[in-house]
């Protein structure tokens, strides 16, 4: 599986998602027919992965994950918890 990044294809759900969530960074990939939403705010990130077409494989979500462990988590300096 290969992820190709189309984030520059979503400027809207992008600028959306920077406006209105803590996020910080918002990418947008695809693999096919499975897209993937990658959201990181100052102490956690979320991956949204869709397929219109048929169920994700556990490999699948597997792999996407992998690929995006490269980003830490890093608490903001002004976070309240703890």
């Amino acid at each position: 599986m290969r992820l190709i990044n189309t984030t520059s294809s979503h400027s809207e759900l992008v600028r959306n998602q920077l406006r209105n969530t803590d996020a910080q960074l918002v990418e947008t990939y695809s693999a096919g027919n499975t897209d993937v939403i990658f959201t990181q705010a100052p102490n956690h990130y979320e991956l949204l992965i869709s397929n219109k077409y048929r169920a994700i494989k556990d490999s699948e979500i597997e792999t996407i994950r992998e690929f995006f462990v490269k980003y830490p988590i890093r608490p903001a300096k002004n976070s309240t918890h703890g």
